[in-house]
């Protein structure tokens, strides 16, 4: 009986030993639960400042897109315009320079004729100096 209740308190011992080495286990396992339950909430915390921040700068990017497409499209149509004027003003002087050169091939004709009234009044003038001169040589006979 002394020899039992020796294994007895042995067994308890060992069974409070053991205990106690599940017992410190168990919470070194809960705080590492804990830890990581931190570590994790923090890393969710983070991917969703991250989501977040990354959302904003979509929305900026798109906003800037926006924007310049806007500015292309009034330059754009600002050189339509443009295009539009200089058209219209090329087309302008493109009549005008049809018309001086009208007024010029009008004005060439006018100094071709006088140019062949010139030749008819020249030949008419050698003609009346070659009999002139006919003249004056059958006086001077």
């Amino acid at each position: 009986t002394k020899k039992a209740d020796y294994y007895e308190k042995e067994n308890e011992m060992g069974s409070l030993s053991l205990a106690k080495g599940r017992s410190d286990i168990y919470t070194k396992l809960r705080k590492q639960i804990e830890l990581l339950e931190t570590d994790t909430h923090e890393a969710q915390r983070k991917i969703e400042e991250l989501e977040l921040e990354e959302e904003n700068l979509l929305l900026g990017s798109h906003q800037r897109l926006i924007e310049m497409d806007q500015k292309f499209t009034t330059a754009e149509e600002r050189l339509k315009d443009e295009i539009l004027l200089l058209q219209a003003d090329n087309h302008m002087q493109q009549l005008l320079i049809d018309e001086k050169n009208i007024e010029i091939a009008e004005k060439n004709d006018e100094l071709m004729l006088k140019d062949k009234e010139i030749e008819e009044l020249n030949a008419k003038v050698k003609n009346l100096n070659d009999r002139l001169t006919a003249a004056a040589k059958s006086l001077a006979w």
